[in-house]
């Protein structure tokens, strides 16, 4: 077993497979919104009344489209409906640049943000906006709406630029047991959250991947963990493993039933942090680590130095080392010897 998990490191996937990557559009996005100047908490309900508000172009900046010098607060709205017969469980929101600060909603629902309002505002206007949708946040036969607040500072406001639609990512490697969606979290630290067994008073339920700030934990800077309970296929039970975590923001340690896999950066008073953000999480998990008769428990210890945290980007699931090895092989066949044994 110590053999498997000295190997863990040569799992850990850099961002430049998702260059191999290509963005397939599935709804379009760009074109006219409902606008309004202002901010009232009551225009995000999918059912509100929007018929009075003005059109505005999207991408594209409201100084140029009737609000020249206007900084403040403003809303946008669109409704959609996805294509009939859409596979919805790995689609992707890509809203582009949003100056300066945005929260967003789905059918009355936060998913994402960028930026801090004021008082603290802090502007996320250089930020590439992509959110991964959760399937039960959809009407996959119906209507739909789409509820983005803004903040602009000063000069530019609004959409800016980029792609704005429902896409999803080709290319991308599918686990074999997926373990997106809800999750146990608790802001602060204590090593024995790691443990297989554990009384989780006072942890709340979290969607993963998403980022903690949109899911009540607004600004939290520091230690998280997240804990996940689930029983593993029997057909898996005996194959060596990988475990995707998607990309963490900033830093993690990851166990499994108590016991460490790996991490990516470190966590404490001499964290150095870098873009460990950017790094896709591939742990190994040894055959013989899971157990068939009773619950297996992932906790994922994060530290988050500054804006967004926690297990914001998939994928998240368990796939077999096979599979993972084929993956890589076809996203980065001239990385073969930067990962060591997956290519022997």
């Amino acid at each position: 077993m110590q053999h498997f998990l000295v190997l863990f490191g040569f799992l850990l996937i850099s961002s430049e497979f998702c260059s191999a990557q290509e963005w397939k559009l599935i709804a379009d996005l760009k074109g006219k919104w409902k606008f309004q100047l202002g901010d009232d908490s009551s225009w995000v309900s999918p059912g509100y009344n929007d018929t009075r508000w003005t059109e505005i172009s999207v991408p594209g900046e409201w100084e140029d489209q009737g609000y020249p010098g206007y900084d403040g607060f403003a809303w946008y709205r669109k409704k959609f409906i996805l294509p009939k017969n859409l596979s919805t469980q790995r689609l992707y929101l890509h809203l582009g640049y949003i100056d300066d600060v945005s929260e967003v909603f789905l059918n009355g629902r936060k998913i994402g943000a960028e930026g801090s309002f004021p008082p603290d505002f802090n502007t996320a206007f250089n930020t590439y906006q992509k959110i991964v949708i959760h399937p039960e946040y959809l009407n996959p036969n119906g209507e739909n709406v789409l509820a983005i607040r803004v903040f602009d500072d000063q000069i530019s406001g609004g959409f800016i630029s980029g792609k704005v639609g429902f896409y999803e990512r080709e290319g991308e490697i599918i686990p074999d047991f997926n373990l997106q969606g809800k999750w146990k979290f608790k802001a602060g630290d204590g090593l024995n959250r790691k443990d297989q067994v554990l009384t989780e008073n006072g942890w709340k339920e979290v969607f993963v991947p998403a980022l903690w700030e949109t899911q009540g934990f607004t600004n939290y800077n520091g230690i998280g963990w997240y804990r996940l309970e689930f029983k593993a296929p029997e057909k898996l039970i005996s194959e060596p493993l990988v475990l995707l975590l998607g990309r963490i923001d900033d830093v993690d340690e990851t166990f499994l039933n108590g016991c460490f896999l790996g991490r990516t950066g470190k966590i404490g008073n001499d964290s150095q942090i870098n873009d460990e953000f950017r790094v896709l999480r591939a742990y190994l998990i040894p055959p013989g680590s899971l157990t068939a008769d009773k619950a297996n428990v992932i906790a994922v210890r994060v530290y988050d130095n500054y804006l967004n945290g926690g297990i914001y980007d998939g994928p998240v699931g368990l796939i077999t080392l096979e599979n993972f090895r084929s993956w890589a092989q076809k996203g980065k066949a001239s990385d073969k010897s930067k990962w060591g044994f997956l290519f022997q």
